[in-house]
């Protein structure tokens, strides 16, 4: 089996037209997209995270932003929800770690998905489970102030090291490869006609 990898940029990129072609809106799309690079940069299951969401969205994403990570993850960096907030239950609560983060200028927060805790500053996150437990469906979310030590926010810091998706991600590509391919206009004749090239040039 080849060594097959994807970069943060290219990953980016597809999440991207997955989530337009799940049905969300450009502005949340590129949100999503944002929020998956954030969350692998860091090592944390953002791409799985973000898979699982969308086949929940595609189903039928109407009336959803209530329950969607992204949307509400959007309106917290906005400033539209301001926290410290009771979020009620939201979906894939992981993806909402990212605009967290972006918005702790002066504060770090503590995010409570039920009973478990993750600690967030403006550099990453932490919390005392393994980053697959981090994947959950959906939970009752809620974000209050933290205390944060140096020594906590140095290791978020250090958090920060992977550049590459490894080839255990490529279930979840293949996915947002088939929802990005919603993204694309279908072939029309003229198209056709246009790529065929020479084929239909007079050059005599």
């Amino acid at each position: 089996m080849s060594d097959v990898s994807w970069s943060l940029s290219e990953t980016g990129a597809l999440a991207l037209k997955a989530a337009r072609g799940a049905g969300m809106s450009w502005g949340l799309a590129e949100e999503a997209s944002h929020a998956v690079i954030w969350l692998a940069h860091r090592g944390a299951p953002g791409i799985a995270s973000l898979c699982r969401h969308l086949t929940w969205y595609k189903a039928d994403h109407a009336n959803k932003s209530e329950q969607c990570p992204i949307a509400i993850g959007a309106a917290i960096s906005d400033g539209a929800i301001a926290l410290p907030c009771d979020l009620g239950i939201i979906r894939e609560p992981l993806l909402l770690v990212p605009f967290i983060s972006a918005s702790t200028r002066h504060n770090e927060w503590t995010l409570l998905i039920d009973e478990l805790t993750i600690d967030i500053s403006a550099s990453g996150f932490s919390s005392d489970i393994i980053n697959t437990a981090l994947l959950i469906e959906n939970a009752r979310c809620r974000i209050s102030r933290g205390m944060l030590s140096a020594k906590t926010i140095a290791k978020h810091k250090a958090s920060a090291t992977i550049s590459r998706i490894p080839a255990t991600a490529s279930a979840c590509i293949k996915t947002f490869e088939a929802f990005a391919h919603h993204t694309y206009a279908p072939s029309t004749e003229q198209s056709r006609l246009a790529g065929a090239g020479s084929g239909l040039s007079d050059n005599d």
